[in-house]
């Protein structure tokens, strides 16, 4: 067991649990105590480097926010754009968009499809939702 004291960057999680309670570090469960004072906060090495890490993890992610805000914008674009595809990532989707590309290669190769232009198939699609 450690005991933490309300120093240093787990003071204000601390000081919130103090109000005359202490943890039991078996079940991590308040219970009170007669002690005058605030009473000290005993917890598990476990608690402690769930707390310490939720800490390092929050001042990770402000030290990569504002070095991402020190950017510019055309770059903060472009890191916002792959973020965003990092979480939108699918195994099965990008197997079956990689199999869909590999079919429309091979129909063009074989010359059963001709190609078409960016602007002559976006004329065709207006074409076809116009009338």
């Amino acid at each position: 067991m450690a005991v933490l004291s309300s120093a240093g960057p787990l003071g204000d999680y601390l000081r919130a649990l103090q109000a005359n309670h202490t943890l039991h570090p078996r079940s991590m469960s308040p219970r009170s105590t007669s002690l005058a004072g605030p009473a000290p906060i005993v917890a598990s090495y476990r608690l402690f480097n769930a707390l310490a890490s939720e800490i390092a993890m929050s001042t990770t992610l402000e030290i990569l926010e504002a070095e991402a805000l020190k950017l510019a914008p055309s770059d903060r674009v472009r890191l916002l754009e792959r973020l965003i595809a990092s979480l939108d990532s699918d195994p099965e989707v990008e197997a079956a968009w990689e199999h869909e590309a590999d079919r429309r290669e091979a129909l063009l190769e074989s010359g059963s499809v001709a190609e078409v232009s960016g602007p002559d198939a976006v004329n065709r699609l207006r074409s076809r939702l116009a009338g």
